[in-house]
């Protein structure tokens, strides 16, 4: 895990300096683009499963329909929906859909984009909010909810 956060903070790092994009929780504002915190997991529990990590299917279903209840139709080839359904870098005991995942994660992405997110997070009084968001970085997941049946 360690190994993971260097190599995402040399990643990060990389982006912050390109001048191209605002980089949180790096201060101040350095381009239009922005680089936002997600975690497949955290947006799957406020669109409902608490547990989803074995169905990959639901996971790309409520990715779409959370989107579509946004306005947003995804024009998603048939063959990337079939991929992330049962791609599995995992093991039988621990799977990991690491293409659901990705996918969950490229629609709050674009929810993000369309202001159809919030932080995780949400501290009370509205200048922790900020804080949280400025200093710390936080962690994004969709503000709408979908019931979408499968």
């Amino acid at each position: 895990m360690f190994q993971m956060a260097l190599l995402g903070n040399a990643l990060l790092s990389r982006l912050w300096e390109s001048h191209k994009y605002r980089v949180l929780p790096f201060p101040g504002g350095r381009g239009a683009g922005e680089i936002i915190e997600v975690y497949p997991g955290a947006t799957l529990r406020t669109m409902g499963p608490a547990s989803y990590k074995s169905r990959p299917d639901e996971a790309v279903r409520l990715g779409i329909a959370t989107c579509a209840a946004a306005g947003i139709k995804l024009d998603v080839d048939l063959r990337l929906i079939a991929l992330a359904c049962r791609y599995n870098s995992g093991t039988a005991k621990t799977p990991d859909f690491d293409v659901a995942d990705a996918f969950v994660a490229l629609c709050t992405a674009i929810l993000h984009v369309e202001g159809a997110c919030r932080p995780a997070l949400a501290p009370d009084p509205i200048w922790q909010e900020r804080l949280v968001k400025e200093w710390e970085g936080a962690i994004w997941v969709p503000t709408i909810t979908t019931s979408a049946a499968a």
